[in-house]
């Protein structure tokens, strides 16, 4: 069945080296590597995997049609249900800096480089309008692209990536005595070493070509070199996910999750457990709370203390160690470390905790009442402190979100009674 494939910019995508395939909502989408910016003059002939950005298609089966709210929605529901699999992961499709632009058809020069080159581009076999292309000496133009001076580029390109890829395999032999700096060797040595995966601007360009239908039932998508016998190959991951969740919750997390700045990356998930104060309040009969009470509801209708106590147990990262230290602020005020234990003050000592911390990233003001506060400068080494709490706060956020149909339908069932 024919489709239209969008294709979407991503954030924070560099070195996913594979191709995801996510499925199980109304249209399926795939994430795979992409090189961005349209690059002509500005091809390198070599490229690293691992430097590469990805991008996100999605596939809209006729007649079926979705709007651009409705495609972030969905991406965004996909990409959350992979950022609980990979911990590690920042992909999201909040964008900034948008790296497509919409191309003028009636232009004879079209944009590449990230709109910093325009390049003669013509169809003289559809395009009846064309009369006549010839060289300045009025010999026929024997064209092999649309776009008349990549043929050119491409000499220069495939010159250039042949000549480096064979320095890669190039030796010399050396005699080198040990010192106190380094040790001695006596034999072959490379002349580069590389440890990244290497590939050649055609497979990086051809990287585009990747689509549902050649990745249909696959393991393994094979890029292959148009310069020599070189074989990129890409393994398929597939998620399913068959559930949506709040569109608001999802756009605090990105907002958390996309951020490199720890303390606005700590108020984009708390904004998450904020944004429950309310249901909380309803569903447990608690009004005209503080905000530190309305943080300790929500955190008890998220998650129980033996799921707290596992989750921080068993990171590999010595969580438990790292959130127990005190926290140094820019102020010089220490935030006490916690201790969680497998009873039910645990989760009440980890939301006073993240409300001291909470405060801390929110305010400014040197002292309150006479006493000095603990505060985070911006872009301070003390604002780093905050990671370990960044990874609990992220963790309870993605709860948060899991829950919050069965708390807005709690919510609903007391409404009605």
């Amino acid at each position: 069945m024919a489709a239209t494939v969008y294709s979407c910019q991503l954030h924070e995508s560099k070195g996913l080296c594979r191709i995801i395939y996510f499925s199980g909502l109304e249209f399926d989408l795939i994430l795979h590597p992409y090189v961005y910016g349209e690059p002509l003059v500005t091809t390198q002939p070599l490229y690293f995997l691992e430097d590469i950005g990805s991008i996100a298609k999605l596939s809209v089966e006729h007649p079926k049609k979705i709007t651009d709210i409705e495609m972030e929605y969905l991406i965004d529901n996909y990409l959350f249900e992979y950022s609980l699999s990979d911990e590690t992961s920042k992909v999201c499709a909040k964008i900034t800096d948008p790296a497509f632009w919409h191309p003028d058809y009636s232009d004879f020069y079209q944009y590449h480089d990230k709109r910093n080159t325009r390049a003669l581009t013509l169809d003289p076999y559809n395009d009846d309008s064309i009369l006549e292309i010839t060289d300045i000496d009025g010999n026929e133009w024997a064209f092999s692209d649309y776009c008349f001076p990549k043929e050119f580029i491409d000499d220069a390109l495939s010159e250039s990536a042949l000549k480096i890829k064979a320095i890669y395999e190039r030796k010399i032999i050396v005699k080198i005595i040990p010192n106190w700096e380094r040790d001695g060797y006596f034999g072959k040595l490379r002349l580069v070493e590389c440890d990244g995966t290497l590939l050649d601007y055609t497979q990086a360009l051809n990287l585009d070509c990747i689509n549902f239908y050649n990745i249909k039932d696959k393991s393994v998508f094979r890029v292959e070199s148009n310069l020599d016998k070189s074989v990129l190959e890409l393994s398929i991951q597939n998620i399913n996910c068959n559930q949506r969740y709040s569109p608001t919750l999802l756009s605090y997390y990105f907002s958390g999750l996309r951020e490199r700045n720890c303390l606005l990356s700590f108020m984009g998930y708390y904004n998450v457990l904020e944004h429950c104060f309310e249901e909380a309040s309803i569903i447990l009969k608690n009004h005209n709370t503080s905000e530190k009470i309305s943080l300790r509801m929500v955190l008890s209708l998220i998650a129980t203390h033996g799921e707290l106590f596992e989750f921080i147990t068993s990171s590999s990262l010595d969580l438990a160690c790292n959130i127990a230290k005190d926290i140094e602020t820019s102020s010089g005020v220490k935030i006490k470390g916690v201790v969680i234990n497998n009873d039910s003050s645990a989760l009440e000592n980890i939301s006073d905790w993240l409300y001291a911390i909470r405060c801390a990233v929110i305010h400014s003001k040197k002292r309150r009442r006479g006493k000095i506060e603990a505060i985070f400068e911006p872009y301070s080494s003390q604002s780093e402190n905050i990671s370990s709490a960044l990874k609990v706060i992220k963790w309870l956020s993605q709860k948060c979100i899991l829950k919050y149909d069965e708390l807005s339908e709690a919510v609903g069932l007391i409404s009605e009674a």
